[in-house]
């Protein structure tokens, strides 16, 4: 059903369609699921609502931690890493979404670059490692004092994280107990994270570490970097 308003701002409904469904699914976290006989043009696969909604804690820990983080670009979610191993999961193509998160603003490269000032700040800030390693794993480029811009094309049908709980640590950090949420391919829990996290006065954070496990679904292929 398709809504539009007329002058005055009252709703009026401009055009109804009527589609076959071929399975629905209810899931005991909430979720509604469904699928139609014909999938229409440039859809998901499947269509889904979340009937029983977070916890306003879970939502807030969601759009501060997990929005805009990638199950599928880049290996900061499918990957098991912390301190000892993180350069692991260091790649060029996830710092426009880091970029996002950090300043709400679209990245714009300019000549293909990233000013190394921008970039290292971002970087060390969200993850525990040193400018100097930076360097030498994301392309520095010393002529220009910059990093080149490595775009992502998005896979289809991609997974999204959900905080569904939380503990404070005495050290001051937060640790995060993340679903997966796989609708196109008929889960609201394909695999589950624990992912540590330090909150800073200013109100940005750093990640610590990541661990994932295999629920419903496997987990997504990890990338290689060469």
């Amino acid at each position: 059903m398709q809504i539009g308003w007329r002058e005055g701002g009252v709703p009026e409904i401009i055009s109804t369609a009527v589609s076959d469904i071929a399975e629905i699914k209810l899931t005991e976290k909430g979720y509604f699921i469904y699928a139609y006989t014909v999938q229409l043009y440039h859809s998901s696969l499947r269509q889904f609502w979340r009937a029983a909604p977070l916890s306003d804690r879970c939502r807030e820990l969601t759009e501060k931690y997990l929005d805009g983080l990638s199950y599928v670009n880049y290996n900061v979610l499918v990957t098991e890493w912390d301190s000892s191993n993180v350069e692991d999961i260091l790649m060029p193509c996830m710092f426009e979404d880091l970029y996002h998160m950090d300043t709400g603003e679209i990245l714009r490269p300019e000549n293909g670059e990233i000013p190394a000032e921008v970039y290292e700040r971002i970087m060390t800030t969200y993850f525990p490692v040193t400018k100097e390693r930076i360097r030498e794993i994301c392309g520095y480029r010393a002529d220009t004092d910059s990093y080149p811009y490595e775009m992502i094309f998005s896979s289809p049908y991609p997974p999204f994280g959900e905080v569904v709980g939380d503990k404070e640590n005495p050290d001051g950090t937060l640790t995060l107990f993340v679903d997966g949420v796989w609708p196109d391919y008929n889960s609201d829990r394909a695999f589950t994270n624990i992912i540590t996290v330090q909150p800073f006065d200013d109100g940005t954070f750093r990640y610590l570490s990541n661990s994932i496990e295999k629920k419903e679904l496997d987990i997504p292929n990890v990338y290689e970097m060469k």
